[in-house]
């Protein structure tokens, strides 16, 4: 004996199955194809299991002390406290931009990266990528999965990649 409400949360699940279902056979980029197929599975567990999903292989987020969000605003309160106040809520409202537009950034694939910057760090992006993927773009077409703002759980590492 099911809820409805219950039942209206599996549907949404069963949608974001056929959704992500649909990417992993369009996908392209092995990376990106491979971490919606995890995805995919794990949503459906989920049903059959009648659970909540959790990604677990990534730690949860946040993934860095002190924020990009925390940084930017400690850095704003740093350099511009001493401006009058309309001229320091310009600032405010420039950094409340530069951190919207980092939360809307699509990042390059891993292997994208790899052929831009073959000397760089692969691995260490490929881990911010995969947890941009499941905790920050993913979920914003699969409403089963809890989503969160990249400058709330990435800090400098992720700025830096």
């Amino acid at each position: 004996n099911v809820s409805e409400e219950e039942m209206n949360r599996l549907l949404g699940i069963v949608l974001d199955v056929e959704y992500l279902y649909t990417c992993v056979h369009k996908e392209e980029d092995p990376d990106t194809k491979q971490v919606y197929f995890s995805l995919f599975k794990l949503l459906r567990k989920c049903i059959l299991q009648m659970g909540r999903p959790v990604v677990e292989a990534l730690e949860s987020p946040p993934f860095e002390k002190p924020s990009i969000e925390q940084g930017v605003n400690n850095f704003v309160q740093y350099k511009f406290s001493h401006l009058p106040s309309k001229e320091r809520q310009t600032i405010v409202e420039l950094a409340k931009m530069f951190l919207n537009q980092i939360n809307y950034w699509q990042l390059e694939t891993p292997s994208q990266r790899r052929q831009r910057a073959p000397d760089d760090d692969v691995a260490g992006y490929k881990v911010n990528y995969t947890r941009w993927l499941c905790y920050c773009n993913v979920p914003q077409f699969c409403d089963s999965l809890p989503r969160y703002e990249a400058t709330q759980i990435f800090g400098r590492t992720f700025l830096r990649s």
